[in-house]
């Protein structure tokens, strides 16, 4: 399962927890609340490993990283 990350509307406790995608009411840890929403995450590693890429496209990720630090957005 994918690891979600959390606020609590009651408290504004961030916390992280491995949780089922349909599961609808997630429990703050700290004052077992159920007024949470899911945040988005802005982090997600991108891996171009494996048999099924090709050295183009781990060129094409290199470059594209430092298209964006130049631009000062990374």
């Amino acid at each position: 399962m994918p690891i979600y990350r959390f606020k609590c509307r009651d408290c504004n406790n961030e916390f992280k927890g491995t949780y089922n995608v349909n599961e609808t009411k997630v429990e703050c840890p700290e004052c077992k609340s159920h007024e949470t929403k899911r945040l988005i995450s802005r982090n997600v590693g991108i891996s171009y490993n494996g048999k099924g890429f090709t050295k183009a496209m781990k060129k094409a990720k290199k470059t594209a990283h430092k298209v964006v630090e130049e631009n000062g957005k990374g």
